[in-house]
């Protein structure tokens, strides 16, 4: 089953990646200026596709697995998707000034414990 979504999260993210690579030559991160303004739906999948990605990365990688993936998966093992999703909602309505910032790295500022500046 973990699999299956792991699947469906690599191809929900490639689709939403596709028509910004036909906009763009350049890669760029996701940040609060394109996070706003994504329907809810959309910023679920990207949820879950980070997850299932750090659920690969520790299923691949066993007790090796990086601080990154250890970090989100002891955050978000009791989590609800939509109360991840409200945190990074939540975080870029109360710092305006940060929206450059990328997605990933709010994601990770909401794990607590991390130490991050």
């Amino acid at each position: 089953m973990r699999k299956t979504w792991l699947i469906v999260g690599l191809f929900l993210i490639l689709g939403l990646s596709l028509p910004a690579l036909a906009l763009s030559q350049k890669a760029t991160l996701w940040d609060g200026t394109q996070w706003k303004d994504l329907p809810q739906e959309t910023k679920i999948g990207f949820v879950k596709g980070v997850g299932n990605l750090a659920d690969y990365e520790t299923a691949a990688s066993g007790k090796r697995s990086g601080a990154i993936t250890r970090a989100l998966e002891d955050q978000w093992k009791n989590k609800n998707i939509n109360i991840i999703v409200d945190e990074i909602d939540k975080f870029y309505r109360e710092n305006p000034q940060k929206m450059a910032m990328p997605v990933i790295e709010v994601m990770l500022k909401c794990c607590k414990g991390l130490g991050l500046p």
